[in-house]
């Protein structure tokens, strides 16, 4: 829910669905998408457009949801 909802800001619920599975499989937790490199996260969101400013955000926010809230979505 984290990350789906971070990428349907200015996007259709249609082109967000494969994205969203790819990453969640590649990345199934946030301590995998804070730890994942931004090429390879900016690499796999290409598809949807703004790719560099979503996944720094992405990153930037599963960093501080892991320091902030102990990894707990608040």
């Amino acid at each position: 829910m984290f990350v789906s909802e971070a990428l349907l800001r200015k996007t259709r619920a249609a082109s967000v669905d494969p994205i969203l599975r790819q990453l969640v499989v590649r990345y199934p937790d946030l301590a995998a998408l804070a730890n994942a490199k931004q090429r390879d996260v900016v690499r796999l969101l290409r598809p949807l457009g703004l790719q560099q400013i979503r996944a720094r955000a992405l990153r930037r926010a599963a960093r501080k949801v892991i320091g902030e809230h102990g990894g707990q979505v608040p």
